[in-house]
């Protein structure tokens, strides 16, 4: 269900996410992101939210989520379901289909695992 590297660095590049998730990330940062949830998990959301704002029209929202895996009626529900982007960017097929790896090889950097090791170094 997942999608490999070169597959995931291509929707960066097709998307134009880099220069967005640059931008609304460092606005989220800024503003405390910690408030809408525990950390990572929080920050993985903010970003599927803004996955979700980008694909506008419901059949776009709808043909992504059939690309990235999920079933054509139930991406069809999830794109018609009359809910905003902070409620879909945390839904299951959003979760089911941008899981925590898929943001790692995006190069999410997960200050919790970097903590970590420097505990297990010193």
């Amino acid at each position: 269900m997942g999608r490999s590297d070169s597959e995931a660095q291509g929707v960066i590049v097709r998307w134009g996410l880099k220069e967005a998730w640059s931008k609304d990330a460092s606005r989220w940062t800024n503003t405390g992101y910690e408030a809408y949830g525990a950390g990572r998990a929080g920050l993985r959301h903010i970003l599927r939210t803004l996955l979700w704002r980008q694909w506008k029209p419901v059949r776009t929202q709808a043909r992504n989520l059939m690309k990235a895996g999920i079933d054509g009626v139930r991406a069809w529900q999830s794109a018609t379901n009359g809910r905003g982007p902070w409620c879909n960017g945390g839904a299951s097929p959003m979760n089911q289909t941008y899981l925590r790896t898929w943001f790692d090889r995006m190069g999410l950097v997960s200050l919790l695992d970097t903590h970590r090791r420097f505990q297990s170094v010193s």
